[in-house]
């Protein structure tokens, strides 16, 4: 069955018969409504549409039998976004080797250095921040589990951290220096007023902090302790950093 476009009511309707004929061509009277010249407007719209789409099927070639008719298209440009090079491919210049903030990577290095990471660093190897490329994204903890470290007591919140620290001294090959840091963190606890009864916190809560723990840096682990910044321990870590020789000797 044959069918026509309309526009009724600012919508465009598809029938099925034809139009009917109109039993009056005679224009409408000057000075009605405003709407008129708009809705004729759009009904002659409605019926190029149709002399449009014919236009279009005459033009399209023929295609195979089965054969789907869809042009490959070209394929978009892609912009040259610079990422993070892996170890294999990093060339050995000035700027790609290790900083003095390189120390230690992964576990003891300091932030990646954006300079780097984004073009050439001026600093090359006198730069503090880590001038090796870091294979995945730092482990970070969100606000929320910010916030439940905070809850914590001092002493609740080494005693959470002391065994994820004291398990990568144990299995990595760290310098010295880190068991001795570790070292004055349990000579710190020991130092604290014993707390008759422990923040509680949802078990939940807790698995899923410890999970996370267990994946960061013995660096971030670290930072993670108030005390990380005060004293003995603040000096341990200025020098462990620096890849000095710790205060109470090698093995």
């Amino acid at each position: 069955m044959a069918t026509y476009c309309t526009y009724e009511s600012t919508f465009i309707a598809v029938k099925d018969a034809a139009p009917p004929r109109r039993v009056s061509l005679s224009a409408p009277p000057s000075g009605d409504r405003p709407q008129v010249g708009e809705t004729r407007a759009a009904r002659n719209y409605v019926k190029n549409l149709e002399h449009r789409a014919e236009q279009l099927h005459a033009e399209r070639p023929p295609t195979p039998d089965g054969a789907q008719e869809i042009q490959a298209e070209e394929p978009a440009p892609v912009l040259a976004i610079k990422q993070e090079e892996q170890p294999s491919t990093v060339k050995a210049d000035a700027a790609t080797l290790p900083s003095k903030g390189s120390y230690g990577h992964p576990e003891l290095c300091r932030k990646p250095c954006l300079f780097l990471r984004y073009g050439n660093c001026p600093n090359g190897v006198l730069c503090e921040y880590c001038h090796v490329p870091h294979s995945s994204r730092a482990v970070k903890l969100d606000k929320r589990q910010r916030d439940s470290l905070k809850e914590l007591s001092e002493s609740a919140l080494l005693g959470l951290l002391l065994p994820h620290l004291n398990a990568r001294v144990s299995t990595l090959n760290l310098p010295q220096g880190a068991a001795d840091t570790v070292g004055l963190m349990e000579q710190h606890l020991a130092s604290l007023p014993h707390e008759a009864e422990g923040h509680s916190m949802a078990a939940w809560k807790l698995n899923q902090l410890n999970r996370l723990l267990k994946q960061m840096s013995f660096m971030r682990l670290i930072r993670l302790a108030p005390c990380s910044d005060e004293g003995e321990i603040k000096e341990a870590l200025i020098r462990l950093q620096a890849g000095k020789a710790s205060t109470q000797g090698e093995d």
